[in-house]
């Protein structure tokens, strides 16, 4: 009598569950006096941040630093290089940047974050405000990253911004950014990054400022299960077939040698 064995299959599924905030910033307290771990008394947390391109050499996670990564609170209108706090349109505040030919030329500013859910997390997306006081004639290209401990970094879709070639009198102009992050999925433990790069583009002379005054991810849960995927009747016929096959050939081939 034929019995079939079902094969139990493990597989790993992604569903999207409630949404997960990763990480969120503001910058309210923010004064642009260096970073710090823990951002004490106005500086940017060293355990969350990083810089790299001043001409004071890199700052590094966990670290303490000055010199050009604590310019102070700023309306615009700068032009020494370096970290400010630029006090936006409304009051609010945001983590500025004033590049310069020896300062974030190119350069970025790097934000990690771990997942301490305990959840895997997919369909990241990230939310950004970025501000332009374009009051210069040289444009600096700005662009989103996106990595994690085990892989290269990726540009974030549509999350390139090109300040003007030619000053104007606009003032700040407030650009939002909304990007899926193009990364699987984010393990429990895992380190994510996200990175803020500024490089020339075009035109000659001073350089535009650019700030950051918000910034977001989200991601959705994804669940590990296993499943018992049943064969479909096709395959369970066609292994009956070859195991009642298997009687009838051997007596056959007992029929031809006698």
């Amino acid at each position: 009598m034929f019995r079939p064995t079902l094969m139990a299959m493990l597989l790993f599924t992604s569903a999207p569950g409630n949404a997960t905030l990763l990480l969120e910033d503001d910058f309210s307290r923010y004064t642009a006096s260096g970073l710090a771990p823990g951002g004490q008394a106005g500086a940017l947390d060293s355990l969350l941040w990083c810089a790299i391109g001043a001409s004071d050499g890199d700052s590094h996670f966990g670290a303490l630093a000055a010199g050009d990564f604590a310019r102070g609170e700023s309306t615009g209108g700068v032009s020494t290089g370096g970290l400010y706090a630029f006090t936006l349109p409304g009051g609010s505040r945001a983590l500025g940047l004033q590049a310069t030919g020896t300062d974030f030329t190119p350069g970025a500013l790097v934000r990690r974050a771990v997942n301490l859910t305990g959840e895997w997390l997919g369909e990241l997306l990230l939310e950004a405000e970025i501000w332009i006081l374009n009051d210069a004639d040289r444009s600096t290209r700005v662009t989103l990253e996106a990595a994690t401990g085990a892989e290269l970094w990726q540009a974030m879709p549509d999350a390139t911004l090109l300040t003007a070639a030619h000053a104007d009198a606009a003032g700040w102009q407030r650009f939002a950014i909304v990007s899926a992050l193009p990364l699987p999925l984010l393990a429990p433990g895992a380190e994510l990054l996200l990175r803020l790069g500024f490089d020339d583009a075009s035109g000659t002379g001073a350089r535009d400022e650019i700030a950051l005054s918000a910034l977001r991810v989200t991601a959705a849960t994804a669940a590990a299960s296993v499943h018992l995927a049943a064969p479909s009747t096709a395959w369970l016929l066609l292994a009956g077939a070859v195991l009642l096959a298997r009687p009838l050939r051997r007596r056959n081939a007992t029929a031809s040698t006698r």
